[in-house]
């Protein structure tokens, strides 16, 4: 009796079992449909604007013609010029430091490397430092330019009996620049006052780009070379020392050892390319590379950074795709690409020319993809992320097929 009460209820359970089992399919079939939407969408990156070819032809790289050696290496290995100049901040790089108003009430300025100064009118009106010199010969080099006639440059002991070893009158007047130099002697080693000085009652002003001395003594001791006579410097006479000196001066690179950079096949024309870049560039690009793009390339980059408010992109070199993602910073009159870690890709300015701290094969394609960011799972992130998600996929799979084969045993 028993038995055929239990009958009907195990077979009602069973049913009831069974319509759950078919709900939590339907239920888990669904909760796949987006998840495999979604990641299809992550995978396959939703491109929200066409993509860019920019060529980059490349016309000077310094990486291939100095040999590998960057700027800073090359322009300041001076490593054959034996000696080196005297005067504390002598190109005003630091502002006023060392040197000194010896008329306070007179104005000395220094801005962007210049000094200014405007006497009073009155006696003592200059500016300079003390040096300490020893008995030996001297070469100083000062670019000024000068209000009026009168004052100039002038090197006299610190101390009695004020010795004087060099006076030179101011040779030109604005608006030209003059480079003035000389050779002098000190016969008493002593701290000398190298000073500009104004006449006494006469109101003016000059200008200085910087003041320079070196001592010869030593290269001509150490019999240095002089590209300039092909001789040394002991067998030269004052006037070829001073003359080799300003060439110095204006070209430090006369005095680098080609042979040991490997460089000794570059033009004079060529050096002096790269000895201007180096002087406008050195502070921040130790390599360097010039170029032009397509006309018109500008305008595309800049159209491309508006349409992606992202700003957000992915490159192409050529055909092989960077593994890291880039930005656009849209400039006055250039458009800088660095990747996420702020490293400066290149710069494209609105004439359409280039400039990179990174060398870039000879016409080199780069193409730029922008992309929907709220659907961009790429990188590093894609394959750490995407492997943490699968697992919901995975359990639910695993839990579909468990109920599928239960309820199949259960038959």
């Amino acid at each position: 009796m028993i038995m055929i009460l239990l009958t009907p209820i195990n077979l009602s359970m069973k049913g009831e079992m069974e319509s759950m089992r078919k709900i939590i399919i339907i239920i888990l079939l669904i909760l796949l449909i987006p998840f495999f939407i979604i990641t299809i969408k992550d995978i396959d990156r939703e491109e929200v604007n066409p993509s860019l070819d920019l060529t980059l032809t490349e016309t000077h790289n310094s990486i291939i013609d100095l040999n590998n050696h960057t700027l800073k290496e090359v322009f300041e290995d001076t490593s054959l010029f034996d000696t080196y100049q005297l005067v504390s901040n002598g190109d005003f790089s630091d502002g006023t430091t060392g040197w000194t108003n010896y008329t306070p009430a007179a104005t000395f300025t220094v801005s962007n490397g210049i000094a200014s100064y405007t006497s009073t009118g009155t006696s003592g009106q200059y500016f300079g430092q003390g040096i300490e010199l020893n008995a030996e010969k001297y070469y100083l080099i000062s670019k000024h330019t000068q209000e009026k006639v009168g004052g100039g440059i002038h090197a006299r002991m610190m101390n009695p009996p004020y010795t004087y070893v060099l006076e030179e009158p101011m040779q030109s007047l604005t608006p030209t620049n003059s480079i003035q130099s000389h050779l002098f002697t000190v016969a008493t080693a002593e701290t000398y006052l190298i000073r500009y000085y104004t006449n006494d009652t006469v109101v003016r002003s000059m200008t200085s780009d910087y003041l320079y001395i070196f001592n010869i003594s030593t290269p001509i001791a150490n019999k240095q070379y002089s590209p300039l006579y092909t001789k040394t410097f002991d067998l030269m006479s004052d006037a070829e020392i001073k003359l080799q000196m300003d060439e110095f001066v204006a070209k430090p690179y006369l005095f680098i050892d080609y042979e040991t950079f490997g460089i000794d096949t570059l033009t004079d024309e060529q050096m002096d390319y790269w000895y201007n870049v180096y002087t406008t560039y050195s502070s921040s690009y130790d390599y360097i590379q010039f170029g032009n793009a397509t006309a018109g390339d500008y305008l595309l980059l800049q159209q491309l950074l508006i349409d992606n408010a992202s700003e957000d992109f992915k490159l192409y070199r050529d055909t092989v795709i960077d593994e890291v993602h880039y930005t656009m910073t849209q400039n006055i009159d250039n458009i800088s690409v660095s990747d996420v870690n702020g490293n400066e890709l290149f710069i494209l300015y609105s004439d359409d020319t280039y400039i990179s701290r990174t060398s870039l094969s000879d016409t080199t394609t780069l193409s730029f993809v922008g992309y929907n960011i709220t659907g961009y799972i790429d990188g590093d992130f894609n394959n750490t992320v995407l492997a943490f998600f699968w697992i919901v996929p995975i359990l639910l799979v695993g839990a579909l097929f468990f109920i599928i084969f239960k309820g199949k045993e259960s038959e």
